[in-house]
């Protein structure tokens, strides 16, 4: 059977559960992932994709949440909040181009932060979320990392 609207999700059951249970067989990493980082409120709407997209898009706003939610606040990152969520969960991206140089998460915090408050809120954080997963497609095809870098 063909889940609806997912074009690379097949389950050989009818039951709901088994797409899930397909997409952990067949992407581990990326199940443990979510799982390890589910953070869904109270009060809060769990995603409904089944999508291999859709579940990659879940584990980003999860990972996100674990880093984001201080004190009742959610969707926030200061600074400090931010450093340590790239460091922990991109050290890849750090170790290329001289990003690990004094000063360029700060410049980086800097630049996203368009309404300068001082936080990046989760749309601001796709921008740094977009370099990260250009730098992930240009390891997978071998091209150069830095060639656009600017900084």
């Amino acid at each position: 059977m063909h889940i609806k609207g997912c074009p690379d999700a097949w389950v050989t059951s009818t039951d709901p559960s088994s797409a899930k249970l397909y997409l952990d067989t067949r992407y581990p990493e990326s199940s443990a992932m979510s799982a390890s980082t589910a953070t869904t409120l109270p009060g809060h709407q769990q995603f409904p994709g089944n999508c291999t997209l859709e579940m990659a898009l879940k584990a980003i706003v999860d990972i996100y949440h674990r880093y984001s939610i201080r004190k009742g606040e959610i969707d926030l990152l200061n600074f400090k909040e931010f450093n340590t969520l790239l460091n922990e969960q991109a050290p890849t991206f750090l170790e290329a181009c001289n990003r690990n140089r004094p000063g360029y998460l700060q410049e980086l915090f800097k630049e996203t932060d368009l309404n300068k408050d001082k936080e990046l809120s989760f749309e601001e954080f796709t921008i740094v979320l977009s370099k990260v997963a250009d730098d992930a497609h240009r390891i997978m095809h071998g091209e150069d990392r830095c060639k656009r870098e600017s900084n």
